[in-house]
């Protein structure tokens, strides 16, 4: 693609926001369907060995972009650690009930 061609049709946009709104947006459509506990798991995993290298663990699932991923795993350490703070949280009561 010629983003810098594309973006003359487009005022306000440069080349780089067209080619990002594609890359994260447009071109995986099958990206906004919910993540099945196999790929939670595959993510998990893939942070455990390769850390923050977002595009390397993307191009190993299919249709899932590098914000994805981040954007998942986000998503599964807040969901953790809430479970966790209310794990904590009705501990405390039980013990204060007692």
């Amino acid at each position: 693609r010629n983003w810098t061609r594309l973006a003359e049709k487009f005022p306000n946009r440069s080349a780089g926001q067209l080619r990002s709104h594609w890359k994260h947006c447009l071109e995986k459509k099958d990206s906004k369907r919910p993540f099945t506990p196999a790929e939670d798991a595959f993510i998990l995993s893939e942070f455990e060995k390769r850390g923050t290298k977002w595009s390397l663990i993307a191009k190993q699932m299919h249709n899932r972009t590098d914000l994805d991923i981040k954007n998942r795993l986000q998503s599964i350490k807040r969901h953790k650690q809430r479970t966790e703070s209310l794990t904590n949280t009705n501990f405390s009561t039980a013990a204060l009930s007692s």
